[in-house]
């Protein structure tokens, strides 16, 4: 499945915070790591996979071997770590992607202009929601800034504390 560099971008960004639920070791890729990595895609839309420095794998030939046993798409390679993306249908949570709409697939334009309900449209602009809250103006409340202690007053305390042990 083709992604856009947005859509890509968009993945990325939600993969950073993610731990690598992979490790690739010594053996590299065996069937039995595909099939995890199968399993962890049925479960989660987004992974990342690590390899490990034991494995004497290259990082790109590792990537598509993935991408073609499980039919996922590549996100991003950074340094040792695989980032792939497979939607699922079936999860109750699923990766709302930028652009990608059910029917067939294939990327949205963007916004629609003029259609009623969407932001930044003409038609949701002139239209305007009745506030129930009393508005009230804004102060703000300047606070006097406390002095900064200088360099003389502290090697004071610092002296004095000296003193008394």
């Amino acid at each position: 499945m083709p992604l856009s560099s947005k859509q890509r971008k968009f993945l990325e960004s939600l993969a950073h915070s993610l731990e690598p639920v992979v490790r690739i070791g010594k053996f590299g890729v065996t069937p039995t790591l595909v099939q995890t990595v199968h399993e962890n895609l049925s479960t989660q839309e987004l992974i990342k996979i690590k390899i490990l420095e034991s494995a004497e794998v290259d990082k790109n030939e590792v990537a598509e071997i993935l991408v073609e046993k499980t039919n996922a798409t590549k996100i991003q390679i950074i340094g040792r770590i695989i980032i792939l993306y497979r939607s699922n249908p079936e999860l109750k949570h699923q990766i709302e992607v930028p652009g990608m709409e059910a029917v067939a697939g294939k990327p949205d334009s963007g916004p629609k202009k003029g259609l009623p309900g969407r932001k930044g449209t003409a038609a949701s602009s002139n239209v305007k929601k009745a506030s129930t809250r009393k508005k009230t103006p804004k102060t703000t409340k300047k606070t006097a800034a406390k002095p900064r202690k200088t360099v003389g007053t502290l090697a004071k305390k610092q002296t004095t504390r000296r003193s008394k042990r």
